[in-house]
This record gives structure tokens, sequence and C-alpha cells, in this order.
């Protein structure tokens, strides 16, 4: 993972501005007294933190959610990536399965796992298209609620999909399987669009 890299924002108010993130090692300061001994440590933690410079006009809260948005997208590209949920979503999609139909898959199977009911039920539960896949159910589950939570923080600036494929472009440009996890994440984006839209009309009727 690169130690720095800078993207270009879209606010809501249609001002473009960019940020630049450093990574830097985590300092800690610790203090104790010990009978009439006085303690003091400092050093640096395993791990790194992320530094933001805005070069431009961001508001707290498109601050906090770009922060928030930074570790999201971490966390997803560690799942999608380092793992191998990737590999087993573009198998399926290999063997003709788009991005729009694994992601209804996923869904369905997620409804159904918050449903005591359709268990006991339904004799026939969702299954996914290959074996790899379903053996990975957890995580991909995860991996859609963590996408989902991305989501929601990139929904203050105007650009909320591009904005997470820009920063998986930043931290993983050599990543081949990028084609993949933006095909996966746009059918997610449009179940639920669909899913919303039916809710409305159905609310209207």
């Amino acid at each position: 993972m690169e130690n720095s890299l800078t993207l270009d924002v879209m606010t809501r108010d249609g001002d473009r501005v960019s940020v630049s993130f450093e990574q830097v090692a985590d300092k800690f300061n610790y203090q104790a007294q010990s009978g009439g001994n006085s303690i003091l440590a400092s050093g640096y933690e395993e791990g790194f933190a992320w530094q933001m410079d805005v070069n431009g006009s961001l508001d707290e809260e498109e601050q906090q959610a770009l922060g928030n948005l930074l570790q999201d997208v971490e966390k997803l590209s560690n799942t999608f990536f380092n793992g191998d949920l990737g590999s087993a979503l573009e198998q399926a999609m290999q063997l003709g399965f788009d991005g729009n139909e694994l992601a209804s898959m996923s869904l369905n199977l997620q409804q159904s796992a918050f449903s005591s009911v359709s268990q006991a039920y339904n004799q026939v539960q969702p299954q996914l298209p290959t074996e790899q896949l379903e053996g990975l159910k957890a995580p991909l589950l995860a991996y859609n609620d963590d996408f989902f939570a991305a989501l929601d923080h990139a929904s203050v600036f105007a650009e909320p999909e591009r904005l997470i494929n820009d920063l998986v472009d930043q931290l993983l440009p050599e990543e081949k399987l990028k084609n993949i996890f933006q095909a996966y994440n746009e059918g997610l984006q449009q179940a639920v669009d669909m899913k919303n839209s039916l809710l409305s009309g159905s609310d209207l009727a």
C-alpha cells in the first residue's frame, strides 16, 4: 500500500476539492507512578494512521465522512482483494453471472439470514452459484454491510460510487480484480435502488 495518496472530490455544492492523505505511524505517550519513581515513555504503535491535508474548502462533516470513508475502503479492499472473495466472484462471473445477478443473490441470502420464519418454512434456501462462493457466505454478507457503510459515508459528496472507486485506484493501483470489485459494487447499488424504487411505487399505489 502506498504511504500517500491524492484525489479530487466533488462536494454537493459542485466544488472540486483536492485532498491528500499521508500515512503516519501512531505515536503514543505513557506515564505512570510507581512508588517514588515516575515512569515516562513514548514511541510508535504498530500500524499507521492517515493524516489529511485539504486544498480547498470542506466542512467538518465532509472531512469526518472522508476520513471514515478511507477506513471503510481499506476494510473493503482487505476483505475483497486479500482473501478469496474477489477471486470467487471472478470465477462466478466467468461462468456467465454478472454483477447484478450476484449482488441480488447475496442480498436475497442476507434477507433470509435475518428471517427465522423463512428459514423454518422454506425448504429451499437461497444458493450461491459456485461451491467457492457458498463457502464464503459469511465474508460476502459482511462485505455487503461494509460496502453500504462506505456508501453512506460517501453520500455527503456529489459522486459517492466514483469516490469509492477512486480511493481503491489510489490504494491498489496494480490490483487486477478491480473490474470485478466495481462490477459487484454496481450490482449492489442497482439492486438496492431497484428495491427502493419498487417500495416507493407501492407506497404511491
